[in-house]
C-alpha cells in the first residue's frame, strides 16, 4: 500500500507539472500567433516571419508531446546511485521526456541512462553516456500501470518474472496499428536499437519477436540522438507491400518522430530508374530463371554486356551544326569514358566538359565554318541571289552557334541518354551468346518472357536489382538516404541487396527478416553469412532475435513442428498460455466456418483472419463467406488500407501483420505438400500471424508439415530402404 500511495503522490505531481506546461505553452504559442500575424510588409521581407514560425513550431510540437503524455505520461521507474555521487537518484521512464523550470520529471525512453531500465537488473551496473562509462548500483527497478491518467498497478520487476511483466503487454487485442513498444523493450531488442548509428546489421528474428517495431523504434532513437545531424527523411523503410508500409505508418508519429519515407522496392527501383514499371504476378514462376536473375552471377553477365553495349551503340553520330562536324563521336566517347579510362560512361563530367568547351570555341568555329560563306560573298558580284544567301546563312550560322548551339549541344546529349529498360531489353535479347548456367529451354523462356513483359513496361521482382544496376552504371546516380532499413528481407535475393548497397554507399543499413519465412525460397538468400561476406565486405553485424512475442505458447509450439522438419531452428515462446490449438476436417463445410468466425467475435476479438494459400482460394472463400452473411473484406498485397474486422487474405499478403484470431482455411497434405519446400514456409507464415487463438482447417488429410518428426521419420524410411 505505501508503494501505491508513492506512485500516486508522484502520478498527481507529474500529472501537475505537465498541465502548468501546457498552459504556458499554450499561452506562448497564443502570443507567436498574433505576433505573426502583426508582421508588417518590411518585417517578411526581413524573414522575421521565418523565426516567428520556427519557434511556433517548436511550442506546437511541445503542445503535443505533453498531450499525448496525460494518459500514461510513463510506464517505469528505476533509481540509480553512480560511484560519483553518495544517494540514489529516482527516474522515471516515459515515452518523450517532461520537465520543468529545468527539473528532469520523466525522461525519454531514448535517453542514454534510459538503457539502465532495459538492460539492467537490480544490482552493480553502467551505461555509456556521452561523458563516457558511468559505473554504478541500481537499487530499484519498477513497472508501473497507468490508463487515462489513472495508477493501476506497481510491481518491482526482482520480485516477478520476466514473462510476468509481459504479460499485460501481450495479452492486448490487435487493432489496425502497430504497437508501440517503449514499455515492454526486451534486453536482446533494446540491444539492437541502442546499436551505434554507423553499424550496418542484419537482425535474424524468428516469427513475432518484434522485429517490425525494433526497426522502428531503432528509427526514433538514432533521430533522437543524432539531433541536427540527420532528419526524419533521410531514412527509408522498405516494405513488402503497400497494405504492410501502411500497417506500420503510424508508429513513428506514436514515437514522437517525424514520418520517414516509405517505399515498397518497386517504387524504390521505379523512381531511380526514372521510369514507371508496374509488377508482374506470376504464380508460374521458372525457379531456376527466378534463381539466376537474383543471383550475383547474373550481375557479372550483366557487366560484361554492359561494358561492350555501351562502348558499341552509346554514340552512334557526330555533333554537327550546319552540316559541319563540332565535336567527333570519337571525342564524345573519349569523354565519356575518360579516354577509356573507365568502363561506364560519366555523362556530367561530359555534358560540362562539351559545354564549356563550346562556350570557350563559339567565335573560333564561328570563323572556321563561317569560311565557306565568306568564300562565296567574295567570289560573285553584288546582287547575285547565291551572294545573298550565303549572307542569310551567314548570319543564320552565328544565330546557331550563339543563341541556340548550346541548347543543340543539350538536345544531343539528351539524346545519347537511353532508358534503362531498353538497355534491359537489349541485354536479354542477347542471352544467348553467354555461357549461362541454365538450360537452353530456360535460357528461351527467360528472353521470350522478360521482353514480352518489358514490351509493356511490367517487371517481376527479380528483375529490379538489374535495372537498378543498369542506371547506376549508365548514369553514375547515388541515393541521398543516409539510414536504409529493409524489412521483411528474407525474401530478396543476393543481387538485391548488391544492387541497393551500390547506389547507396554511404548509407548504414539494417536489414531484418526471418529464413523460415523465406516465401520465394528459390531466389531468397540461403543464409545471412553470405549477404555479410559478399555484400558489405564483412562490414555488418549479424543479430538473432529468438524470442517470439506475439503468439501464445500453443500457437508457438504448433508452429515449431513445422520448423523442426525443416531442420530449421526452433522460436523459444514467452510464457503465456493461450486456447489450444483446433483442427477440423471443415474445409469446405461453410456453415462451421460462419459459426466459427460468429464465436470468435463474440470473444471480443478485433481482428479475425481466414487465411488461404493463393488468390484462387481467398476469392472463393470471401464470396462464401459474403452469400452467407460474413462481412469480410479481401486484401491483396495491393491494397492499402488496414482497419479492423474480418479478413480473407493469402498467406503471402499476412507476412509481418497479426491478427487476434487466425482459420486457416486449408491446411490439406494436397495444399501444403509436405514434399515442397516453400509449401513449408507458406504455412509456417499462415501459422504465426494469430495472438490468442488459432483454427486450422483441412480437407481429408491434415498436411504432414504439422505432424511431429514427420520429415525425420520419411529421411530414415528411405534411408532403411
Amino acid at each position: 500500500m505505501e508503494i501505491m500511495e508513492e506512485e500516486q503522490k508522484y502520478l498527481e505531481y507529474t500529472l501537475d507539472v505537465i498541465d502548468k506546461e501546457l498552459r504556458k505553452s499554450k499561452e506562448k504559442e497564443s502570443q507567436l500567433r498574433k505576433e505573426a500575424l502583426s508582421l508588417t510588409f518590411e518585417d517578411k521581407k526581413r524573414g522575421a516571419h521565418f523565426n516567428v514560425n520556427a519557434v511556433l513550431a517548436v511550442y506546437e510540437k511541445m503542445i503535443n508531446s505533453l498531450t499525448r503524455s496525460i494518459p500514461k505520461p510513463y510506464f517505469g521507474r528505476f533509481d540509480f546511485v553512480s560511484d560519483l555521487s553518495s544517494k540514489p537518484i529516482k527516474y522515471y521512464i516515459g515515452r518523450n521526456g517532461i520537465s520543468s523550470d529545468n527539473n528532469l520529471v520523466v525522461i525519454d525512453w531514448r535517453a542514454p541512462i534510459a538503457t539502465l531500465y532495459y538492460d539492467s537488473e537490480v544490482g552493480s551496473t553502467n551505461y555509456l553516456s556521452p561523458q563516457g562509462l558511468i559505473n554504478g548500483e541500481l537499487t530499484l527497478k519498477r513497472q508501473i500501470n497507468i490508463n487515462n491518467s489513472k495508477l493501476i498497478d506497481v510491481q518491482d520487476t526482482s520480485l516477478v518474472t520476466e514473462d510476468e511483466l509481459l504479460k499485460p503487454y501481450l495479452s492486448v487485442n490487435a487493432d489496425n496499428k502497430m504497437k508501440i513498444i517503449v514499455a515492454s523493450i526486451q534486453k536482446e531488442q533494446n540491444t539492437i536499437i541502442r546499436k551505434p548509428y554507423n553499424a550496418n546489421l542484419i537482425v535474424q528474428g524468428v516469427a513475432g519477436s518484434g522485429k517490425t517495431s525494433v526497426a522502428l523504434h531503432r528509427i526514433a532513437y538514432l533521430i533522437y540522438n543524432l539531433g541536427d545531424k540527420v532528419s526524419s527523411n533521410q531514412f527509408l523503410v522498405l516494405g513488402p507491400n503497400n497494405y504492410f508500409l501502411n500497417y506500420v505508418s503510424s508508429i513513428l508519429p506514436e514515437l514522437e518522430t517525424s514520418p520517414v519515407v516509405q517505399q515498397t522496392l518497386l517504387k524504390f527501383t521505379s523512381e531511380y530508374i526514372n521510369d514507371k514499371i508496374s509488377l508482374v504476378e506470376d504464380n508460374n514462376v521458372n525457379h531456376n530463371i527466378g534463381a539466376f536473375k537474383s543471383s550475383l552471377q547474373y550481375k557479372e553477365v550483366l557487366d560484361v554486356f554492359l561494358k561492350n553495349y555501351l562502348r558499341r551503340y552509346l554514340v552512334q553520330n557526330d555533333f554537327i551544326i550546319d552540316d559541319e562536324i563540332v565535336f567527333t563521336k570519337e571525342e564524345i566517347m573519349d569523354s565519356l569514358f575518360d579516354n577509356e579510362i573507365n568502363d561506364y560512361p560519366n555523362f556530367e563530367r561530359t555534358s560540362n566538359y562539351l559545354l564549356n568547351k563550346f562556350k570557350n570555341e563559339k567565335d573560333k568555329l564561328y570563323n572556321k565554318f563561317n569560311q565557306k560563306y565568306r568564300d562565296i560573298y567574295i567570289s560573285l558580284p553584288k546582287g547575285d541571289p547565291i551572294r545573298e544567301k550565303a549572307i542569310t546563312d551567314s548570319n543564320n550560322l552565328y544565330e546557331k552557334l550563339n543563341k541556340n548551339g548550346e541548347k543543340l549541344l543539350k538536345k544531343y546529349l539528351k539524346g545519347l541518354m537511353k532508358k534503362p529498360i531498353d538497355i534491359y531489353k537489349a541485354f536479354i535479347s542477347s542471352l544467348a551468346e553467354f555461357n549461362l548456367p541454365l538450360m537452353n529451354e530456360d535460357i528461351q523462356s527467360l528472353q521470350e518472357k522478360t521482353l514480352q513483359n518489358l514490351k509493356k513496361k511490367k517487371v517481376t521482382f527479380e528483375d529490379l536489382p538489374a535495372l537498378i544496376h543498369i542506371t547506376y552504371k549508365y548514369m553514375g546516380n547515388t541515393s541521398n538516404y543516409k539510414y536504409i532499413v529493409i524489412d521483411e528481407a528474407q525474401d530478396y535475393g543476393l543481387f538485391h541487396f548488391d544492387a541497393i548497397k551500390e547506389i547507396a554507399p554511404d548509407s548504414v543499413f539494417s536489414i531484418y527478416g526471418d529464413l523460415a519465412q523465406s516465401i520465394y525460397s528459390y531466389r531468397s538468400i540461403q543464409k545471412w553469412e553470405d549477404v555479410v561476406s559478399r555484400v558489405f565486405s564483412d562490414n555488418c553485424e549479424l543479430l538473432k532475435l529468438n524470442k517470439g512475442y506475439r503468439t501464445t505458447i500453443e500457437v508457438t509450439n504448433n508452429a515449431n513442428i513445422i520448423l523442426d522438419n525443416m531442420n530449421l531452428n526452433k522460436a523459444i515462446p514467452v510464457i503465456r498460455h493461450g486456447v489450444e490449438i483446433e483442427y477440423q476436417n471443415k474445409t469446405n463445410d461453410i456453415i462451421y466456418k460462419v459459426n466459427k468466425i460468429k464465436e470468435l467475435q463474440s470473444k471480443k476479438y478485433k481482428t479475425i483472419a481466414i487465411i488461404c494459400k493463393d488468390d484462387k482460394e481467398a476469392k472463393k472463400v470471401n464470396t462464401e463467406l459474403t452469400q452467407n452473411g460474413i462481412h469480410s473484406k479481401l486484401i491483396s498485397s495491393k491494397d492499402q488500407e488496414y482497419s479492423g474486422g474480418i479478413f480473407v487474405l493469402t498467406s503471402m499478403a499476412s507476412k509481418g501483420l497479426e491478427f487476434d484470431a487466425v482459420i486457416i482455411n486449408d491446411a490439406s497434405e494436397k495444399k501444403y505438400s509436405s514434399l515442397s519446400d516453400i509449401d513449408g514456409h507458406l504455412l509456417y507464415v499462415a501459422s504465426t500471424r494469430a495472438l490468442h487463438q488459432q483454427v486450422i482447417l483441412f480437407n481429408t488429410e491434415l498436411t504432414k508439415f504439422y505432424e511431429p518428426n514427420f520429415l525425420k521419420k520419411e529421411k530414415q524410411l528411405v534411408k532403411s530402404k
